[in-house]
């Protein structure tokens, strides 16, 4: 057992707690979630974020969506393997507008 005093038990008992926190989660690969995944107009996902699991428009096979006549209804499809993937949304008033947006590394974001 360590016994720590005074100042010096000020200092390095909050480096050691970083020290094992940071530690801990090394070694393990994050689970970036599924390769598509529908989620709503203002969800944002970094880069380096997983994609959620679940939401309550996408269960993986179907899209789930209910809007009044007339609605417009925003929604997100992150795809994560890139390049063209095929959606289809049956229904005799749907029409579907969409159009790619891209994500990139800022060094220095704005405010």
């Amino acid at each position: 057992m360590i016994q720590m005093r005074g100042p010096t038990r000020n200092v390095l008992w909050p480096l050691l707690s970083c020290a094992l926190a940071l530690g801990c989660g090394r070694g393990k690969p994050r689970d970036p979630g599924p390769d598509l995944q529908i989620v709503g107009e203002s969800t944002r996902v970094r880069l380096e974020d997983p994609v959620p699991t679940t939401t309550p428009w996408f269960d993986g096979n179907r899209l789930t969506v209910v809007g009044a006549r007339g609605e417009t209804l925003g929604l997100q499809v992150l795809h994560r393997g890139g390049g063209a993937a095929t959606l289809t949304v049956p229904g005799p008033h749907v029409t579907v507008r969409g159009f790619a947006v891209d994500s990139f590394r800022v060094s220095r974001p704005s405010t």
